[in-house]
């Protein structure tokens, strides 16, 4: 006959203790930042003039990184924008279309697959991206269609049958994508 011994239940004030250790880990993201929040009002009250200057140096110096780095994201966005306009004006199937001047590959003889995740999107939405990419200047016969749908979303699916139907003649190939998660 084997005796099974029952678990040691901790004292109350080990258990109080543990409790403490792991509530203040998960309080001290939220005190570290009201700390840093409030440390232009506290520093210089008990670091004086040093601290009251090392304060407004910091501050200074975080207002500098972010203008720059603000002027940085907008100069790139700003310049994205040019060029996309400049190469939107361009004829890129003509292009496609003239002698390669290397010894590259023809432009014309790879397959273009658009990959269209959706959830819960309502028709009029997918349809005006479909007819975009059906619309769009390239051979129809190099044309696929992809568009991926969740398994659990059924009005998804009748809205791929019902773009399937109307523009699955005009490409190459027209998938629909059950995605299980």
């Amino acid at each position: 006959m084997s005796v099974a011994t029952a678990p040691r239940v901790a004292p109350a004030w080990e258990r109080a203790l543990r409790q403490f250790g792991a509530r203040s880990f998960e309080a001290a993201p939220g005190a570290f930042t009201w700390i840093m929040l409030f440390a232009p009002a506290w520093i210089p009250i008990v670091f004086k003039l040093p601290g009251a200057i090392f304060v407004a140096v910091v501050v200074l110096i975080f207002d500098a990184y972010w203008v720059l780095r603000a002027v940085s994201v907008v100069t790139g966005v700003y310049s994205t924008m040019l060029r996309m306009r400049r190469d939107m004006r361009k004829d890129w199937l003509a292009l496609c279309r003239q002698p390669a001047l290397g010894a590259g590959a023809d432009p014309l003889q790879f397959l273009h697959l658009c990959v269209v995740p959706t959830y819960t999107e309502p028709y009029h939405v997918l349809e005006r991206t479909v007819q975009a990419i059906v619309d769009a200047n390239y051979p129809d016969e190099l044309k696929l269609i992809g568009i991926i749908t969740r398994e659990t979303d059924k009005p998804g699916w009748e809205n791929v049958a019902r773009l399937k139907e109307k523009f699955g003649g005009r490409v190459r190939g027209f998938y629909h994508i059950k995605d299980p998660l």
